[in-house]
Order: C-alpha cells, then sequence, then structure tokens
C-alpha cells in the first residue's frame, strides 16, 4: 500500500506543477481531470485494501480484550 501512497503523492505533485506553471487554467483543469479519472481505479484498489486493512487491525484489538 505504502507504493500506491506514494504513486498517489507523486501524481498529486505532477497536478500540483501543472496547475501552477500552465498560463491556461482551463487546460491544467482539463489535464488534472484527465489524469485523477485515469488513476481512479487505482484510487478505488487503495481505498479498499486500507478498509481492510483497518478492520483487520479493529478484528485482532477486539479478539485480544
Amino acid at each position: 500500500m505504502k507504493d500506491l501512497s506514494e504513486a498517489f503523492r507523486l501524481l498529486e505533485n505532477a497536478m500540483a506543477i501543472f496547475t501552477q506553471k500552465d498560463p491556461q487554467q482551463e487546460r491544467s483543469a482539463q489535464v488534472n481531470r484527465m489524469i485523477m479519472d485515469a488513476y481512479s481505479c487505482y484510487r478505488e484498489i487503495y481505498e479498499k485494501k486500507k478498509r481492510h486493512a483497518q478492520q483487520q487491525t479493529m478484528d485482532r484489538f477486539l479478539q485480544h480484550r
């Protein structure tokens, strides 16, 4: 999960650069939307794994009480 988290961080940094450096706000906004749409399937996978890991942690905690 750390790898996906790092990839999202890098993509968000890239999108911030596009927003800051492109004088045409509409273009950078469109590119950012396209990037977000392109990696949304990986975001869903990441969120599912994250929820599953949190649930396992809670289950283990409750079992040891």
